[in-house]
């Protein structure tokens, strides 16, 4: 009789992913101080979580970003536009 051995296990590293909403990128670049603490919250998070995930954004998102006239509107912009876009849930 054949004894049975176990196979080996293989490790997968899966990476999170995480969609970006207008809200998110919108504490990245604020400097109100009625927002300053998800502010800055959002910004820690930016700067030592963000690597460890893929992001993405919506269509939807990308517009809202782009529309009106405020502070640091193109930082935003070009934030979002640097995220692969996810598939519109409208389609």
């Amino acid at each position: 009789m054949r004894s049975w051995t176990p196979k080996k296990k293989t490790r997968v590293a899966v990476r999170r992913a995480v969609y970006l909403d207008s809200t998110i990128l919108n504490y990245l670049f604020d400097a109100r101080a009625s927002l300053q603490t998800y502010v800055e919250i959002t910004q820690r998070w930016w700067e030592e979580e963000r690597q460890h995930f893929d992001l993405w954004v919506s269509e939807e998102t990308i517009a809202e970003v782009s529309i009106g006239e405020y502070p640091n509107r193109d930082y935003r912009v070009r934030v979002a536009h640097g995220c692969p876009c996810s598939p519109s849930v409208h389609s």
